[in-house]
């Protein structure tokens, strides 16, 4: 993503706020819906940091944050990762195979561990993610507001995390404007993150017959 953003990050709340249609209830509903996805993945992988969370926002709005290379590549990279692909470490034994990172359940990730033990189609879900590369769900705007959020929550003590820890991850994330970031070492070690991330609709679109049947509105 660009750092020219063409104006300080750290007022894009206010921006948000005064959009038009806007009501007081609507957004309570959302703050209550990010609250809630949040706690959902917090519950299932206890050692998730505020990194991880910002991680899971980042996807959930601005997808992988770059274009595949080209479907040749994704489709390589892809197979690569499933022949060396271990079991599940036992801190993630159920995993599911879809995991929605949006309040509004229209961006989740495919772990790729059930998806290979199902014996799903790699091709599929390569061409998948190339079309899914090529529309972003959102921006960089709607990533800082739910940031922000993230923040509200956090100061109110509905999100167990530290509020030294968001507050110096925070300043970084301004200081790069918004950039990609990788898992934290807890979360990589613990877990071992495997898996894509796509749009529920694209999901659902290149896997009509069985994946897509499996893609749900719900966590």
């Amino acid at each position: 993503m660009s750092a020219d953003t063409g104006e300080d990050s750290r007022s894009v709340s206010q921006d948000v706020t005064q959009q038009s249609g806007c009501t007081e209830s609507a957004k309570a509903g959302r703050e209550r819906r990010l609250a809630s996805l949040i706690l959902v993945h917090r519950n299932r992988r206890p050692l998730m940091q505020v990194r991880d969370v910002y991680k899971m926002l980042y996807q959930a709005h601005l997808g992988v944050g770059h274009l595949i290379a080209s479907p040749e590549h994704a489709l390589r990279s892809l197979h690569e990762e499933l022949a060396r692909l271990a079991d599940a470490p036992d801190a993630c034994k159920d995993e599911p195979l879809w995991e929605s990172i949006s309040p509004d359940d229209t961006v989740g990730r495919l772990n790729l561990r059930p998806f290979r033990r199902l014996g799903l189609e790699a091709e599929a879900l390569s061409r998948a993610l190339v079309a899914f590369a090529e529309r972003p769900p959102g921006n960089w705007r709607d990533l800082a507001h739910s940031w922000t959020v993230v923040g509200r929550l956090v100061r109110d003590g509905v999100l167990p995390f530290g509020r030294a820890s968001f507050r110096g991850f925070t300043s970084y994330v301004l200081r790069a404007h918004y950039p990609a970031v990788h898992h934290s070492r807890r979360y990589r070690t613990e877990y071992r993150p495997a898996y894509r991330v796509l749009s529920a609709e694209i999901c659902r679109s290149f896997f009509k017959g069985d994946l897509g049947a499996r893609v749900t509105i719900h966590i």
